[in-house]
């Protein structure tokens, strides 16, 4: 195969994936802007059709993803450009285009309780914490869970504990101390 269409392609092929990951994070949700004075929700349909709900009145749109990885949103009321920044699951960072200090959020209703994405981040930062945890065994208390750098610095100082016994026995040993 040729390295320069190889080449060529892998670029083309990144977007296309992204283009792909955005689109599926977005289809089939409900999506409302965070911090907004107005209630402002988006329901994005896989056909490209968009309902853009604002303190109850739905204006009917599109959507599409630009060749550019921009999304570009249509209503009868505006006509956006924003830019995907990341996401986390049920929230999406995005800026309106060409402006840097514009980010935003969006949240998944179904995902984030009653709005409050503070308590939605400590949880999904406590489910991190807890996947990154080691199971102590049922002899040593368990089955609690002890973050991973505890449990290290635990075995550490203990294992030193007992290096530091070895040591002094064998130096009275030597010496003829016991």
């Amino acid at each position: 195969m040729d390295s320069n269409f190889v080449n060529n392609i892998i670029p083309r092929l990144r977007r296309f994936a992204q283009t792909i990951e955005v689109k599926e994070a977005l289809v089939d949700k409900v999506w409302v802007i965070y911090g907004d004075t107005d209630l402002i929700e988006y329901e994005f349909e896989r056909t490209g059709e968009i309902a853009v709900t604002k303190n109850g009145t739905t204006h009917d749109g599109s959507w599409r993803i630009m060749g550019s990885g921009r999304l570009r949103i249509k209503t009868d009321f505006a006509n956006n450009t924003l830019e995907y920044n990341f996401s986390v699951p049920g929230i999406l960072v995005m800026k309106i285009a060409g402006m840097q200090n514009s980010p935003f959020l969006l949240f998944n209703s179904k995902v984030v309780k009653n709005g409050d994405i503070g308590k939605y981040l400590e949880t999904l930062e406590l489910k991190f914490i807890q996947k990154q945890s080691v199971p102590l065994p049922h002899s040593f208390g368990g089955p609690s869970r002890i973050p991973h750098n505890v449990l290290m610095k635990r075995r550490l100082f203990w294992g030193g504990i007992i290096i530091l016994y070895f040591i002094l026995m064998i130096l009275l040993i030597t010496f003829h101390i016991i």
